[in-house]
């Protein structure tokens, strides 16, 4: 039997309960008071919209509509209300790419080129499973954009978004060999999508997706001004709980531009337990392993990558999927439980960079007999083994990652090994010769496993059903001579120039309007940066003197920008 109970504050915040029949239990009344304890928080205080909802192959089992659309306006988020759901839709385009292939229109192995008109011939053997996989080598324009201080417009047109994807004369690498997640993908498929169609890519949704599952609200725009819904405006948080509109600059067609409302996303969730054979074929596509062409798949921390841009890994025991967007005052969190028929959503408006509590939070409280059958670890009765200092500080240095640019540090400090990550240390119990647990709360127990295969020394770390890349001892090598480094680079194809200067002894990469980015030496030529977007640079040589140097960031690799030369006055 189904129950909705609909309470409205008097600050007109709607708050929706429906428990349903599913695969679970139905909901209790101490299930449903326990889970709103969860928004306790955000029932306090006036704020931005936010809807989150558990739902299963009936429907909704639990929801919550709360907050504002408008904060000046004092326009309570209603069940119809819009939210954009950033790079989530990207999982949009993808489904319409998979509907065209259903239908014959395109084939995964045809090359992009076939498709698109003025691109150049580097792109040649670029496939659209290419694209879908994040295997292409192209780079993700959206990071090159917030980095490279380049002359465009804020959002984003189309055009400049073709113009710098254009502009990319080299790979980062032979497409099909590596993975590297680019937004730049998504741009070319829907791109693809309109060529082969003669339809623009809001028609294709609509037809493809929303017409076929009968949802009413939910758009596929690129400008926000051209939504015709009631629409939840995204929000920057200030203080004493003051809100800002948020500078809304990403609208590009097929990566940030779909909007939808609460019960269209019910419909939506509840959708993948249905009997539609062919919209469960689209989806079983979507949610299968992103592959190079010699069929290797991508594990990364999130877990191992699907074609539809979502992640898999076990979630105690039970294997779960999950999407998240974090783009500009706008998180959107999914959770997908298909063994129980459960997925579990949140959006929110206000400002906050992840709400995956809140996801995770009404998983964990309606499935927890699940979660029962594979309890959390005791960290504290780790059985350790003995071993001799002299064998751990064999362990210590600084580590390196080149897949991911990353470095990491291992101490010794009272006979105990530390690992040292972002401003963190964690123990790390010794529990074979060359085996560590690490001493941290996590649903599963993190191990690191050191091994030297050729390569040096280096370690491997393993949690639950992933295994992560290996880190390297680093073994450094002399930094070369501040001034050899010191200079100013260009890259003719961007048409951006980069200085590198020495301030108290200490390198740092600069440009005009992007500001500094201060430089640790690695090994040899190698340097990382301080930087979330641009991670490591590296000076590029001939005959021992600095030519040039590599950018390499998330999203794009091996960038190349060449020295000027100076001109004797």
């Amino acid at each position: 039997m189904n129950r909705i109970l609909i309470c409205i504050t008097l600050l007109l915040w709607t708050f929706i309960h429906v428990s349903a029949q599913s695969s679970v239990d139905e909901l209790s009344e101490s299930t449903i008071k326990t889970l709103d304890k969860i928004f306790e928080s955000y029932q306090e205080k006036e704020m931005p919209g936010l809807i989150a909802g558990a739902v299963t192959s009936k429907g909704l089992a639990y929801g919550q509509v709360l907050g504002y659309e408008d904060m000046d306006e004092k326009k309570a988020v209603s069940e119809s209300s819009v939210f954009q759901l950033g790079e989530i839709s990207k999982l949009f385009t993808k489904y319409v790419v998979l509907s065209l292939v259903e239908d014959g229109k395109i084939k995964m192995i045809d090359n992009i080129i076939n498709h698109i008109d003025g691109l150049p011939d580097s792109y040649r053997d670029i496939t659209i499973y290419h694209l879908m996989a994040n295997t292409s080598g192209l780079y993700d324009y959206k990071n090159l954009s917030s980095f490279l201080p380049m002359k465009h417009t804020l959002p984003l047109t189309d055009g400049e978004v073709m113009k710098m994807i254009s502009a990319q004369k080299d790979l980062a690498f032979q497409p099909g060999t590596q993975f590297l997640q680019s937004r730049s993908n998504a741009f070319l498929l829907a791109r693809i999508c309109e060529s082969v169609s003669d339809k623009n890519l809001s028609q294709l949704v609509k037809e493809y997706v929303f017409e076929p599952l009968g949802v009413g609200d939910s758009q596929c725009q690129v400008d926000r001004a051209d939504v015709t819904a009631s629409l939840a405006l995204p929000y920057v948080a200030g203080d004493n709980d003051n809100y800002t509109i948020a500078d809304h600059h990403y609208h590009v067609s097929g990566v940030f531009n779909v909007y939808a409302s609460f019960r269209d996303l019910v419909i939506w969730y509840k959708s993948y337990f249905g009997d539609n054979q062919r919209h469960r074929r689209i989806l079983s596509k979507l949610n299968s392993h992103a592959k190079l062409d010699n069929g290797a798949i991508h594990t990364t921390g999130l877990g191992k990558l699907t074609l539809g841009g979502q992640h898999v890994h076990l979630e105690r025991g039970i294997n779960k999927t999950w999407q998240y967007s974090t783009t500009e005052n706008t998180a959107h969190t999914v959770f997908i439980f298909r063994s129980k028929e459960m997925v579990f959503f949140a959006i929110s408006h206000n400002g906050e960079p992840y709400n995956g509590q809140l996801s995770m939070g009404m998983a964990d409280i309606v499935l927890k007999p699940g979660f029962d059958k594979h309890p959390l670890p005791d960290i504290n009765n780790i059985k350790a083994v003995e071993l001799p200092v002299s064998k751990m500080k064999k362990y210590t240095g600084e580590y390196w990652n080149a897949d991911f640019l990353a470095k990491r540090k291992i101490i010794t400090r009272n006979d105990s090994l530390i690992y040292m990550v972002r401003g963190r240390e964690i123990p790390l119990i010794p529990v074979a010769d060359n085996k560590f647990q690490l001493k941290m709360e996590s649903e599963y127990p993190t191990y690191f496993e050191f091994s030297d295969d050729g390569d040096g020394l280096g370690y491997q770390y393993k949690s639950g059903d992933s295994e992560f890349q290996k880190y390297y001892k680093i073994d450094y090598a002399p930094s070369p001579a501040k001034e050899d480094l010191i200079g100013t680079y260009v890259n003719t194809d961007y048409d951006v120039i980069y200085k590198v200067i020495s301030v108290e002894d200490n390198l740092k990469l600069v440009s005009f309007g992007s500001g500094e980015v201060s430089l640790d030496h690695v090994t040899d030529r190698l340097y990382q940066t301080d930087s979330n977007v641009l991670w490591a640079i590296n000076f590029t040589e001939t005959k021992g003197v600095t030519t040039g140097i590599t950018l390499s960031g998330e999203g794009f690799r091996d960038l190349i920008f060449n020295k000027v030369k100076r001109v004797e006055q």
